[in-house]
């Protein structure tokens, strides 16, 4: 991760408006928070789906036409009035979903816990060697996604195949979080984070170790260190 994305984050200011009571909660919130302000995304999927031209398929509707699925890489064959049909439905469908936009007033952040194959606390300890004192005797505490709704002043719901559908078209990024290792005081923290989200030429993003430390009884991030870089 570029070193001058890094400096932003670290000095962006952040929410400290209805956090979770939860110490792994408010870490992750903090995190967010950071983020959000500091990398400020655009949708997603941010242009209004298009309706495909069917003129051919309405004037030869009995005709067979060939297409290709790029899902499952075969060729199907149907009569035109049978494509325009589906496509129409497709269309109509993507629409309802696009429509979904308007109701949100708030950024929503599709937000993936991460598994120990991405993350695993041991590569977290082993990374964080050089940042903290004694990385030894940090644990693991698991921290719940829905309970990441009431953190900030955007949404958050937990990435799965459903919401990812619902909610395609309002989503600003998606967010990966591994889980918290805190120290036996509670006072230090580290986290493995990514994100990713659109550019105007496609799609990007990074990911990163972060060093939080609980000061009269507030966590912010005392040190990001970057990992990777699409």
């Amino acid at each position: 991760m570029k070193p001058l994305l890094l400096t932003l984050l670290l000095l962006s200011p952040w929410a400290t408006t209805a956090q979770p009571n939860n110490d792994a909660c408010q870490i992750v919130c903090v995190l967010i928070d950071t983020i959000n302000s500091t990398i400020h995304f655009d949708y997603y999927h941010p242009g209004e789906p298009q309706n495909e031209p069917q003129h051919e398929y309405k004037q030869y509707p009995d005709s067979i036409f060939t297409r290709f699925d790029p899902d499952t890489y075969e060729e199907i064959s149907r009569p035109g009035f049978q494509w325009d049909s589906i496509l129409t439905q497709a269309y109509l469908a993507e629409m309802a979903l696009f429509k979904m936009r308007a109701k949100i007033y708030q950024d929503l952040y599709l937000i993936r816990k991460m598994s120990e194959s991405d993350f695993s606390p041991d590569e977290l300890k082993k990374r964080a060697g050089s940042l903290v004192a004694d990385v030894s005797q940090f644990i693991p505490i698991d921290q719940d996604i829905e309970s990441l709704s009431t953190c900030g002043n955007y949404l958050c719901k937990e990435l799965n195949p459903e919401t990812n559908s619902t909610y395609k078209y309002a989503t600003k990024a998606y967010l990966m979080f591994s889980n918290v290792l805190i120290n036996e005081a509670k006072t230090l923290a580290l986290v493995g984070c990514a994100y990713h989200h659109r550019i105007s030429n496609g799609t990007t993003g990074a990911s990163m170790l972060a060093v939080l430390k609980k000061t009269n009884g507030v966590w912010k991030v005392q040190q990001f260190m970057g990992i990777s870089e699409e």
